[in-house]
């Protein structure tokens, strides 16, 4: 049994995806030709921080002292921190027989009830993924883009996904009933696994399972990809456990940070859980 997806891949250009991600709650910043994203109030790290630069490559704005900054590093030797992240590695060779037992196994069970398209429209893509993202958010509670739970506010949300055209829009059927989503772009020789979501009606049929397999085998016919980003470490052991499930990898980069010594007091003092996480603490 066999997954046939038929999909153009076109590189994003910097630009582009930073009208993808930007919002009216995030700040993104270029400086020097390195793109930097505000993921705290007044805490700063690079939009592709599973890059590593080094000191040629960086040169961090002065505002930025007045709260703080973080970067991974080339020199590790100079690291007082790590910033850790999920990746799946050897893309090229990927292949479903050559995934764990398990792994395996939930595919193949998922691929006998769905199936995976590739999703082209708008408008029909938003009228039949919202209630999958409804049913997701009343499940999880999940904090990220809350306000997406709003109609007007999720309709904003698809169409500036399909608005580059280069953004792979993956949603999984069982029949014509849509129950997951998986969103996915290609930029800078990396796969950058956006958003995924699925409705809690068909969770025995393991869609979440289908929809990584289907990402990684289009991420497989792209010559020249590094690896697949598959996001930051989560405050949420079930998200980690998740992706170490399926094979994902776990980077602790070298990295340098400096907090203003005023907000690192407090930070310590009053935040200690974020602090750690700037640390490394997984």
């Amino acid at each position: 049994m066999e997954l046939e997806l038929n999909v153009r891949v076109l590189e994003m250009t910097d630009e582009e995806y930073v009208e993808l991600i930007k919002d009216k709650y995030l700040r993104i910043r270029i400086h020097n030709g390195v793109l930097w994203k505000e993921v705290a109030p007044f805490f700063w790290r690079p939009v592709f921080h599973y890059l590593k630069y080094d000191k040629l490559d960086i040169q961090v704005p002065d505002s930025f002292h007045l709260g703080g900054f973080q970067y991974p590093i080339t020199e590790e030797r100079n690291a007082n921190s790590t910033i850790n992240y999920y990746i799946f590695n050897d893309v090229l060779e990927y292949d479903i027989s050559r995934v764990s037992r398990n792994e395996r196994k939930r595919v193949l069970h998922s691929m006998k009830y769905l199936e995976v398209k590739i999703e082209s429209d708008v408008s029909t893509f938003n009228e039949k993924s919202y209630p999958v993202y409804k049913s997701f958010y009343n499940r999880s509670a999940y904090k990220y883009k809350r306000e997406r739970v709003r109609s007007s506010n999720y309709t904003e949300w698809v169409n500036k996904l399909f608005e580059s055209g280069k953004t792979i829009v993956l949603g999984v059927y069982d029949n014509n009933a849509m129950v997951g989503v998986l969103t996915m772009v290609y930029i800078r020789n990396v796969v950058v696994l956006l958003t995924q979501f699925t409705h809690t009606d068909y969770l025995h049929k393991k869609p979440s399972d289908l929809l990584y397999h289907a990402a990684r085998m289009i991420a497989s016919k792209i010559e020249g990809i590094r690896f697949i980003y598959a996001g930051m470490v989560s405050d949420e052991k079930g998200v980690n456990d998740f992706k170490e499930m399926r094979g994902a990898s776990l980077i602790k980069s070298p990295s340098y940070y400096y907090i203003n010594p005023i907000a690192s007091t407090v930070l310590k003092y009053f935040w200690k859980q974020s602090y750690r996480k700037i640390l490394g603490a997984v």
